[in-house]
């Protein structure tokens, strides 16, 4: 999956990530008629999904450090992943 953002600052002088969104509606003769853009900040969402992947990424550096058989199932009993033992 391809995600366009471009950073902007806003208002309070923050920088702010925002994936554009558009459309257009078109008459009979196929002009443009109306055109709807839309932007919405996801920079906090960004900044959980890069929390996220530091928590993971800690927790496979502690599991494949461990000498033990350490194992993550799923809820339906899928193992989804197991450490480097």
């Amino acid at each position: 999956m391809t995600r366009r953002e471009q950073r902007q600052a806003t208002r309070s002088g923050t920088n702010g990530c925002y994936p554009p969104e558009s459309s257009s509606t078109a008459n009979r003769r196929g002009a443009v008629t109306q055109l709807t853009c839309i932007a919405l900040n996801v920079s906090s969402a960004r900044a959980i999904e890069a929390h996220a992947l530091a928590s993971e990424a800690r927790f496979r550096a502690l599991a494949d450090a461990m000498p033990q058989i350490v194992y993550v199932a799923g809820s339906n009993a899928e193992i989804e992943s197991v450490n480097k033992r």
